[in-house]
């Protein structure tokens, strides 16, 4: 049986839309129901009805607008949030301001992820975003949003191993709040130099990044090429381009082909810094969907640096760390909040 027929076998996902646009509701449905795996169960027209279909339908996913009439989906999230663990999925239009904060004030009151509305479902760009947001919906299906939790078994850093001057973190799905978490543990700037890579569209990295600054005891902004690799500082790799270590210590932005789907790649970034750097290279593996970055810890892993991979309880989507898990590319297998502080140690961090 091919996976398409498995998939329309089994019970279909029932999701819950939230728009205050008719026209965007069908087009959803459209989207969403095409494999026959998907099933919109309920439509919202505003944050209040959501949340009142929410409780009433118990849906498997909420897709939420975020500019609706009356209680808007940010609050909408909050409270659908506070009275369930049904898997929001933040929809928003084009029209959001790049620099905006918004749809990461919903990730902060609970959503999970972010996707960008189309245009138009018609074309080439269309079914391929119909296709990413299914994926997407699939994906969160299969998982509640993380339970706040305290962190459990410790880390260890290997003896002998030299300070890590520079650590690679990868993230996809879940992975804003995870950051958001994990840059919030860090009460005081650390001795090395932070690069993340976060598949994210381009349309919100800026907002992104203005919202880790919140949280980071440490500068956060955008990767430029020729940015010097300056300790206490975080670099986040900006969309359609790959990161990589250039001369003296200084970043390099390249257009090249995608890998695993993705561009920027954590696997071209990390393998970049375990050559470049050895041993004195850090990396971890947060919470995504597919395999992204399991092979760039592993490069970093063989040549000494210290690796770790964020732990399914606290994933949103236990994909990227479990194939690096399975490679045996994490040294240590860690939930969000002592990832952190293992980070930290790795780096030289004072305790």
């Amino acid at each position: 049986m091919s996976r398409e027929h498995e998939r329309a076998a089994a019970a279909p996902i029932r999701v819950l839309v939230a728009d205050d646009s008719p026209a965007y509701r069908g087009m959803l449905r459209v989207m969403l129901e095409a494999d026959g795996d998907i099933a919109v169960a309920g439509e919202a027209g505003d944050g209040q009805e959501a949340v009142q279909l929410a409780a009433a339908l118990s849906p498997a996913v909420i897709t939420m607008d975020l500019e609706m009439p009356g209680m808007d989906g940010v609050e909408a999230t909050r409270r659908i949030a506070a009275a369930s663990r049904c898997p929001i999925l933040i929809v928003t239009s084009p029209l959001v301001k790049q620099r905006s904060t918004l749809p990461f004030r919903a990730i902060e009151a609970g959503a999970m992820e972010i996707f960008l509305k189309p245009l138009r479902i018609t074309d080439e760009a269309g079914s391929d975003a119909a296709s990413n947001l299914r994926a997407r919906v699939r994906a969160l299906a299969g998982r509640p949003p993380v339970a706040r939790r305290e962190a459990g078994a410790r880390g260890t850093v290997g003896k002998g191993r030299p300070p890590a001057r520079v650590a690679v973190l990868a993230a996809s799905t879940g992975g804003p709040a995870a950051l958001q978490r994990l840059f919030a543990a860090l009460a005081a700037p650390l001795p090395g130099c932070i690069l993340v890579v976060q598949h994210i569209g381009a349309e919100f990295q800026e907002g992104l990044v203005q919202w880790w600054s919140e949280a980071c005891a440490m500068p956060v902004r955008l990767a430029s090429a020729g940015d010097r690799l300056i300790p206490g500082t975080v670099l986040v790799a900006p969309s359609e381009r790959h990161l990589l270590f250039g001369v003296a210590d200084t970043v390099l932005l390249q257009d090249g082909p995608r890998v695993h789907g993705c561009k920027p790649a954590a696997d071209v970034t990390m393998e970049s810094a375990a050559t470049a750097l050895g041993a004195a290279c850090a990396g971890a593996v947060l919470t995504g969907m597919g395999a992204d970055g399991a092979r760039g810890l592993l490069a970093i892993r063989d040549r000494g640096g210290w690796t770790a991979a964020q732990d399914e309880a606290s994933c949103a989507v236990y994909g990227m760390p479990r194939e690096a898990a399975r490679l045996g590319a994490a040294e240590a297998i860690l939930p969000i909040d002592e990832l952190a502080r293992g980070l930290a140690r790795a780096m030289g961090a004072s305790e």
